[in-house]
């Protein structure tokens, strides 16, 4: 199981399984988070796969993410690589 933390200071993320996808609820505070935001958009929308993950950007600053279940990985190890995770990593539970 891939298990990821956040620094809830700085943005809130609430993960739920939805059939065979992962819906995230992702909120943020500060512009770069923003700015981090819309490259992951950007990375996942220059791919040939249209469905994998998709966006929708709320009023709020915060963002609702649909995730096709063979990208969670992807999309998580691309939120740590834009600095919105801590720290990932896999446990054996």
């Amino acid at each position: 199981m891939l298990t990821y933390l956040f620094d809830p200071a700085k943005l809130s993320i609430q993960e739920s399984k939805v059939e065979d996808d992962y819906e995230f609820r992702i909120h943020v505070k500060e512009e770069e988070q923003h700015e981090a935001m819309r490259d992951i958009r950007h990375y996942f929308a220059e791919n040939r796969v249209h469905t994998d993950v998709l966006f929708y950007t709320h009023v709020d600053h915060g963002y609702q993410v649909i995730v096709r279940q063979d990208y969670y990985v992807a999309f998580v190890l691309q939120l740590f690589a834009h600095r919105l995770l801590t720290q990932v990593g896999w446990t054996d539970k």
